[in-house]
């Protein structure tokens, strides 16, 4: 946003290094958190699968056995699925309380800073200011131009 000031003292290349550093920085932390959150839900996505697969089977025996019919088995397994794709929903908001804490963690770490800059205890408070100002024996130059 202050591109005219990193111009004006030819910053330019730091500014860069300074900002592929930052988005370095972000994809690392994307690039964990794709990690993470796939390993997650796969890890969930198999557990549940391999449930089923073993309920199914069980289930099986049970109505080759005529323990149960396959009405009462259908049923389960449906009931299950229910329960399951709601046990989803919970992580997907686990996930999302998480992130909120850390952003309301970082909001109150900026709230609890101490400005550099202090403010006087006791400002002069000019009522009103009349006159020129005038600079005398001032100069500039760039530091990667001193002749200009």
């Amino acid at each position: 946003g202050s591109i005219r000031t990193v111009k004006l003292f030819a910053n330019e290349d730091r500014e860069i290094q300074r900002y592929n550093g930052q988005v370095e920085k972000v994809y690392e932390l994307g690039r964990k958190s794709g990690i993470y959150s796939g390993s997650f839900y796969g890890s969930i996505g198999l557990a549940a699968n391999l449930s089923m697969l073993s309920v199914l089977t069980y289930g099986g025996t049970m109505v080759i056995d005529q323990q149960i019919s396959i009405g009462d088995l259908t049923s389960f397994l449906l009931y299950s699925a229910y329960v399951a794709f709601a046990l989803s929903g919970t992580a997907t908001s686990y996930n999302d309380i998480c992130r909120g804490l850390g952003a309301t963690e970082r909001v109150f770490e900026l709230l609890d800073r101490e400005p550099l800059i202090k403010s006087p205890e006791n400002p002069v408070v000019l009522d009103s200011i009349k006159g020129d100002i005038e600079f005398t024996d001032v100069s500039f130059s760039y530091p990667t131009r001193p002749d200009s």
